[in-house]
């Protein structure tokens, strides 16, 4: 699941770097997002689930690689529903994490590679009544390059603290279809 982690992940942060002084400045960009939705065919079992969610991302902007607004840090909160309309099991996916970015090498422009390091809460699911299905949580660290075309054309885990499921496999499918009763 490395990919859906790292998405969510970098939706809201390519571009990151780690500058001090922006941190201090304070955020520059607060964002509280609501969303709802219907996969039809979830998971590729031909079933309905619906999703809702929020999400709420606070960016700090900071000079990195050559573009003076990139974004330094992030802080993401996220809560996403799937709940099964034919027999009401919902599980509940939970995010509260920060990442940070450090391009260590290259330019905007050209070659780049990012550090990213996560610390917090990810990929957590849960059926609606509490029990805990899985738990993705610690610090990561990994290094990504993107050519020219901000294109990935290399991903490298520097290290992995604490449990971390979900980026080392795809947990998602697998763990979902049977907690909402699609299998």
């Amino acid at each position: 699941m490395r990919t859906r982690a790292l998405v969510a992940a970098l939706t809201a942060v390519v571009g990151l770097t780690a500058v001090a002084a922006a941190f201090g400045a304070g955020p520059a960009i607060r964002d509280h997002n609501t969303f709802s939705d219907e996969d039809a065919d979830f998971c590729g079992t031909g079933e309905l689930v619906l999703i809702q969610g929020a999400e709420d991302v606070t960016l700090w902007l900071g000079t990195t690689g050559g573009d003076p607004t990139q974004a330094v840090k992030a802080v993401i909160k996220r809560r996403i529903t799937y709940t099964n309309p034919e027999n009401g099991l919902t599980v509940v996916e939970h995010w509260a994490f920060s990442v940070t970015n450090e391009i260590v090498s290259g330019l905007e422009s050209g070659v780049h590679t990012h550090e990213f390091v996560e610390r917090g809460l990810k990929a957590t699911f849960k059926l609606a009544n509490g029990r805990l299905l899985t738990r993705d949580a610690g610090s990561l660290t990994y290094r990504i390059t993107f050519d020219e075309n901000d294109e990935e054309i290399d991903f490298e885990v520097v290290s992995i603290r604490g449990p971390h499921p979900a980026f080392e496999e795809d947990l998602f499918c697998s763990t979902l279809v049977p907690a909402l009763g699609l299998d």
